[in-house]
């Protein structure tokens, strides 16, 4: 069968690498032009030194003793108060608990996977509190408690999630822009799945807006002003490295990407739109939640409403 010239074109840049000598000292370097000189390249790739640092290795020493201290009864004490943490003074000043029930799903599980699709139109229409709710509760909340004997007869109850933690440790954070929310101000919140509510992370409302213009992308890609919130996914990469090493960062990645999963398939069983979204500025969005977008940072985000 003869191919298309376009399938050709697509064959050969893709099966050939071309020498390309002057790629260090090229002012600008696109990712194609990284990748197709990989052989002669002497500029350090990051991401693979991360694969490379973060590999589990026999025989090391430091990473089992740092493991082995967390199932003492002190490190499984400090396992059991994962996530109550003290919040900063302006998350102290505003509170807004959730509903105490959640909505049931319109779909079965399997049903919501065959319908999940990213949704890139939104109508603008609000969300209600008790929908909000179900999202948060379904994608980072708490479902049930396990009391674990210690040592010394004493009982830790540990808090455990909807999403799978490495460690049980929860180093990822939700924070909710709401943009229309039935009965929530159009602030900036964190979630806090041990209290079941809602704080303000930033009080200031302008830093709605801010963060809207901190995406890397036009309206017409993705309608965010029209969508009905912004999930933000923040990290505390040492609250799991501090048990597993560099290692403990994949760990995050993962808690990511099972709470993203979360949220979408609850979105399908709400008949909602939700679509992830990395192209943001990741400067802009730190400074308007407030965080230093190193020791707290910025790992992904969900946009989601009502499917226009």
């Amino acid at each position: 069968m003869r191919q298309s010239p376009l399938l050709l074109r697509v064959q050969v840049a893709n099966s050939y690498r071309s020498l390309n000598p002057w790629v260090d000292s090229t002012g600008v370097r696109t990712h194609d032009l990284r990748s197709r000189a990989l052989t002669t390249s002497n500029r350090r790739r990051l991401a693979e030194e991360f694969l490379i640092n973060s590999r589990l290795r026999r025989g090391d020493k430091e990473d089992g003793l740092s493991i082995a201290s967390y199932l003492s009864d002190s490190g499984t004490t400090l396992v059991s108060l994962s996530g109550k943490e003290l919040d900063r003074p302006e998350e102290l000043e505003g509170v807004q608990a959730l509903p105490p029930n959640t909505l049931p799903m319109k779909m079965s599980l399997s049903a919501a996977i065959q319908a999940r699709a990213s949704q890139r139109r939104f109508t603008g229409d609000s969300l209600t509190m008790l929908e909000l709710g179900t999202l948060l509760k379904s994608s980072a909340g708490v479902n049930r408690h396990v009391d674990v004997e210690l040592a010394d007869g004493e009982t830790a109850t540990v808090p455990l999630r909807t999403t799978p933690s490495g460690g049980g440790l929860y180093p990822v954070y939700v924070y909710v822009v709401a943009l229309s929310v039935i009965g929530l101000e159009r602030l900036i919140y964190r979630y806090d799945p041990i209290g079941d509510c809602l704080r303000v992370a930033a009080r200031d409302a302008s830093n709605v807006e801010k963060v809207i213009n901190a995406f890397a992308l036009t309206d017409d890609l993705i309608s965010i002003g029209r969508s009905s919130a912004i999930f933000f996914l923040v990290a505390r990469p040492w609250k799991t490295m501090r048990k597993y090493g560099d290692r403990g960062l994949r760990f995050v990645f993962l808690e990511a990407g099972s709470i993203s999963q979360n949220l979408h398939l609850s979105a399908s069983g709400l008949g909602l739109g939700s679509v992830d979204c990395a192209a943001f500025f990741d400067d802009e969005v730190h400074t308007c939640l407030g965080i230093d977008g190193v020791f707290d940072a910025l790992v992904h985000t969900v946009i989601l409403g009502r499917p226009g």
